[in-house]
């Protein structure tokens, strides 16, 4: 009687049928899933992210938990929840530029940030380094800390002393006025005011990291700074630090000479600093309303500030015409268009607009306002008179106080 191996052949039996079957699959039916959904899933987890991100630039903060917002409510509660995910949060990590995947606040803050927000140098050279000496620990368990920004004394305060002095006149005087701080003014040879202290920003040393979302490259810069204070102190404090230390307790100092608009007299003396604009937008939602304007500003030409239009969200991803210009002598177009923005407030317009994602943007340049009401207010802000009139929106018109 001859054995069989019964297994055996079953085993070679489902063999060859798997064979078949795999060679006769011209739809690939049988091919083990690839990646595709990991990938999705991913994509999803970015995009919500970018959602962030879009709503931290355009508020200069974090989402809030108290916001009568709903979709502010959506990404405050969409944040925590990326934040308390590790594995969430590693596959974000790369494109935190802002540093919001930490689980405490935006700024974390750091022994070097700690050092550096001392406006009273209650930290500075003074300070006994004794405390940083390790006793009873092996050398090869120290952490070698990274190098360590601190208010110092300035050697040569001296030749900087009569600038500050000359500066705190044009404060008085009214030559020079305090502004309020944006991101964008953060640059060299200017002077800001940090919790109570005048600060010059003598210069600026760092590079620019490139951070890739689904919706193209966002940039952002990263260094040190060199700054004297008016109390005879230096720091180089992160350039990052010093931007999120005016941004909560900060002010800009504006130009030095009075304003001037290019309708009057331009002497070689005056010096041109930019724009202020008013446009309007192609945008479906907007072309349903009359009078509806941006007001913005460059330092820039208008040409060039506008030539993105539509990628960028405060121009509601649509396309602009340039309806009127403002060129600005002696008078930084920032601190123009910060008073035009706070004279037409009651009329600001609440714009809650999807992009082509989906995104909820909220921009907050745009004003229901007639434009030779406009015109109306610069010319009463160059005349600095403007503080006596108001904009009564029932009325559609400035008014006296």
């Amino acid at each position: 009687m001859q054995n069989v191996d019964i297994t055996k052949k079953m085993n070679d039996n489902n063999s060859d049928f798997l064979s078949f079957l795999s060679e006769n699959d011209p739809l690939g039916l049988l091919k083990k899933p690839n990646q595709t959904k990991s990938k999705s899933k991913r994509s999803v987890l970015l995009n919500n992210f970018e959602e962030i991100v879009d709503f931290f630039e355009e508020h200069n903060r974090e989402p809030e938990d108290s916001s009568n917002d709903i979709k502010e409510f959506q990404l405050y509660h969409r944040l925590k929840a990326i934040r308390t995910n590790a594995e969430m949060a590693k596959e974000l990590k790369p494109y935190d530029m802002y540093g919001l995947l930490n689980k405490e606040s935006v700024s974390t803050i750091t022994l070097d940030d700690f050092l550096n927000d001392d406006p009273l140098n209650l930290l500075g050279c003074d300070m006994d380094e004794s405390i940083f000496d390790l006793k009873n620990v092996r050398k090869s368990e120290r952490i070698a800390p990274e190098y360590i920004s601190r208010r110092q004394f300035c050697q040569d305060f001296e030749l900087y002393k009569p600038m500050f002095d000359a500066l705190h006149e044009e404060l008085e005087s009214g030559v020079r006025k305090l502004a309020v701080y944006h991101s964008e003014d953060l640059k060299p040879d200017s002077f800001y005011v940090l919790g109570g202290i005048i600060l010059f920003l003598k210069s600026v040393e760092g590079s620019v990291s490139t951070y890739n979302f689904s919706s193209g490259e966002r940039e952002r810069f990263d260094g040190r700074t060199f700054c004297i204070f008016d109390n005879g102190t230096t720091s180089d404090m992160l350039y990052r630090s010093l931007d999120k230390a005016l941004q909560k307790d900060g002010y800009s100092i504006s130009a030095k000479l009075q304003p001037m608009m290019e309708t009057e007299s331009i002497t070689e003396g005056d010096t041109s600093l930019g724009y202020v604009y008013v446009l309007n937008s192609h945008n479906a939602k907007l072309k349903e309303l009359s009078d509806v304007y941006k007001i913005g500003s460059t330092t820039n030409t208008v040409s060039e500030r506008i030539k993105n239009a539509t990628k960028e969200p405060t121009y509601l991803y649509s396309g602009v015409d340039v309806i009127e210009t403002y060129r600005c002598y002696n008078m930084h177009p920032r601190e123009l268009e910060d008073r035009l923005h706070s004279f037409f407030d009651k009329v600001r317009l609440n714009i809650n607009i999807p992009d082509e994602r989906g995104v909820i943007i909220s921009p907050r340049e745009w004003f229901h306002v007639k434009l030779e009401v406009i015109s109306e207010a610069v010319n009463l802000i160059l005349n600095n008179s403007i503080n006596d009139y108001i904009y009564d929106p029932s009325l559609g018109r400035i008014v006296s106080r």
